[in-house]
């Protein structure tokens, strides 16, 4: 099978998102307008990521969602580190089998997923970081410490 196309799939979804809720966001990378990709509809947007990496001693290295920078875009980034959006990136792959030009099917080829941590931008693109999601929580995050006007009362007697 000579692979003739292929295309990336981002799903934003909220932090406490439970099974079943609906994602924020289905953008795609490759076909103009929306399309629907493994049962799931997804609108066009201009996007890169980097390389998928696989390491044996984390589960998900820090990788990078290249936008450009259009003012709906750095919205969606501003919005993703602040709310820790959590984010699905899938690879797909079509052959001459499934069509050229309007492919009937795709192949599932690679997924990775993660929790978007920070971003950066320069005139022309807008630079998401999407790390493991326990590289993401962190102490210094205000959500996740203890203020001590709570821990003060606290009786840790027997």
């Amino acid at each position: 099978m000579a692979v003739r196309g292929v295309l990336t799939t981002l799903t934003f979804y909220p932090e406490d998102y439970e099974a079943g809720d609906p994602p924020l966001y289905r953008f795609q990378n490759h076909f103009e307008g929306t399309r629907t990709i493994g049962g799931n509809v997804y609108t066009h947007n201009f996007f890169q990521t980097s390389g998928l990496v696989k390491m044996r001693d984390t589960s998900t290295p820090g990788m990078q969602i290249n936008f450009a920078a259009t003012a709906a875009n750095v919205d969606l980034v501003e919005a993703a580190v602040t709310n820790r959006y959590r984010c699905i990136i899938i690879i797909w792959r079509w052959s001459s089998f499934e069509g050229l030009e309007d492919p009937s099917s795709f192949n599932y080829f690679a997924l990775a997923s993660g929790a978007c941590d920070t971003a950066d931008s320069d005139f022309t693109t807008v630079n998401l970081i999407v790390k493991d999601y326990n590289q993401t929580t962190q102490p210094d995050f205000p959500w996740r410490k203890i203020p001590w006007t709570i821990i003060g009362p606290l009786s840790f007697r027997r």
